[in-house]
């Protein structure tokens, strides 16, 4: 404990538990007078069903918002990276740098790669501008795009779909 600076300070293995979250990190300190809580090295971030995974994690307690630097989270069916992930709150994610795609490989055979993403969960994912690549070979661009994420049926345009078959190789249905 830090009296100066009114900080808790976990380090070698840090695992702490408050209300619903679980946060496991190499190291963390709480700051007391700010209710934010800091971790550095691994970090992994349960919310109720939510986790992130990263490299630093800020976290404010009273309002829940949070940044992973680094991050990787699974969202709905896809999966998000980004070298910034906001929590803004418990339906809205931004991400800088970031990556979408529904292929659990790593690294993943396609993603929508986008300096800015707003992803509504259980909703949609908005980016701009946007580039797909597939096999890390930029296919295709558009100045901005929405894919939707939801499990629930809805119209619009279907999301595509890319594998490996025995018996036809690698392949794209639905471009």
């Amino acid at each position: 404990y830090d009296l100066e600076k009114s900080t808790i300070i976990l380090n070698d293995s840090s695992f702490i538990k408050y209300q619903d979250i679980e946060l496991l990190s190499d190291s963390a300190y709480y700051h007391i007078e700010s209710n934010q809580l800091e971790a550095f090295g691994r970090c992994d971030l349960k919310q109720m069903s939510d986790s992130i995974e990263g490299d630093y994690l800020l976290y404010n307690i009273e309002n829940r918002k949070a940044l992973m630097m680094n991050g990787r989270t699974q969202i709905d069916k896809g999966f998000l990276e980004g070298k910034k992930i906001y929590w803004i709150d418990e339906n809205t994610v931004n991400a800088y740098s970031g990556r979408y795609t529904t292929c659990s490989d790593i690294p993943p055979h396609y993603y929508f790669y986008s300096p800015k993403m707003k992803i509504y969960l259980g909703d949609m994912v908005i980016a701009r501008p946007i580039l797909l690549y597939i096999q890390d070979f930029p296919v295709a661009v558009a100045p901005f795009w929405f894919v939707p994420i939801s499990s629930k049926r809805k119209s619009g345009l279907l999301p595509f779909r890319a594998g490996n078959s025995g018996e036809f190789g690698k392949y794209i249905r639905g471009f």
